[in-house]
């Protein structure tokens, strides 16, 4: 999961899209990009530094098993 600091613009996205890298799979949900790799993220062209430039934006990626984690300790 990637948090974006605010929603990226259209053409943004365009760009995004454009290096969609297969057979890895992204799906936009206002400021978090939801990615599914069908390796791993370490054999990933997709980095944070490619969402980052291509977005124009700040970003943080962090695996489910982490977000659960935060979200819990959060939540206490």
């Amino acid at each position: 999961i990637t948090f974006l600091e605010k929603i990226p613009s259209k053409q943004h996205i365009c760009n995004l899209e454009k290096k969609e890298s297969m057979p890895n799979r992204q799906i936009m949900a206002g400021e978090i990009i939801y990615l599914d790799y069908f390796n791993t993220a370490g054999r990933s062209k997709r980095t944070n530094n490619l969402l980052e430039k291509t977005l124009e934006l700040s970003a943080t990626s962090r695996n489910w098993k982490t977000v659960c984690k935060i979200h819990e300790l959060l939540s206490i």
